[in-house]
């Protein structure tokens, strides 16, 4: 009896066993088919050819162009100075942009300058008046020069009367070289007045282009000073 019951057994779970591979079956294709199908749609595409520029070789002469680093140096290079001492008033020019020969860069305070020339001017007409003043006395020198000479002769005056005369043409001589030497020093005067006065406009002494104002205008401006105004 035991023997029939353990067939019985072994053959109920045969047919068990059957019956589930029989069920199983057809779902373990079915998943193992969707994962492949999953598989193959997460696979990149292929990417497409590259494009290819197919230019034809032509034999021709180019020019070869280099590029250099470098600094240019001006011919000439002033250092633009006063040459007389006062304020700077004004600076009527741009840094940087082209110049002409004569332009203003810089003007000083004239006033003391013209004064000056005024001073000279006067002085001239006071020599010329001089001058006119000696003239007149050396004449007058000359003709009492003139009368006494016959008259000493004939012993009509004394000798002391004539020399007398005669000194005072001599001084008389000496006074108009002295006055025309003072109206020669006022015209000299006057015309390094009017130089000075001339200098109190600043200008360009070539072409060219002007650098940093190095003094601004209000500040004391003379001949000495070390830094020049400009740099043209």
């Amino acid at each position: 009896m035991l023997r029939i019951r353990e067939v019985r057994l072994s053959a109920g779970r045969t047919f068990r066993a059957g019956v589930l591979a029989a069920l199983l079956g057809p779902l373990l294709l079915f998943a193992f088919a969707c994962s492949s199908k999953s598989r193959s749609n997460d696979q990149p595409q292929a990417a497409p050819p590259p494009a290819v520029v197919v230019v034809p070789v032509i034999q021709k002469t180019i020019s070869i162009y280099r590029e250099y680093v470098g600094r240019t140096v001006a011919n000439y290079t002033v250092d633009v100075r006063p040459q007389v001492t006062g304020i700077l008033e004004q600076a009527p020019f741009a840094e940087g942009p082209a110049v002409k020969k004569g332009q203003i860069l810089f003007t000083i305070d004239p006033s003391e300058y013209k004064a000056a020339l005024q001073s000279s001017q006067a002085q001239l007409a006071k020599s010329e008046a001089d001058v006119a003043q000696a003239r007149a006395n050396l004449g007058k020198n000359q003709q009492d020069v003139a009368r006494y000479a016959p008259l000493v002769k004939q012993q009509a005056i004394p000798q002391e009367e004539y020399d007398d005369a005669v000194a005072a043409e001599k001084t008389a001589e000496a006074q108009v070289q002295q006055a025309q030497a003072e109206v020669k020093g006022s015209l000299a005067a006057i015309n390094q007045a009017e130089i000075n006065l001339g200098y109190t406009v600043i200008r360009s002494p070539l072409d060219g282009v002007a650098g940093r104002r190095q003094v601004d205008p209000g500040n004391l401006a003379s001949p000495g000073m070390r830094t020049p105004l400009v740099t043209v």
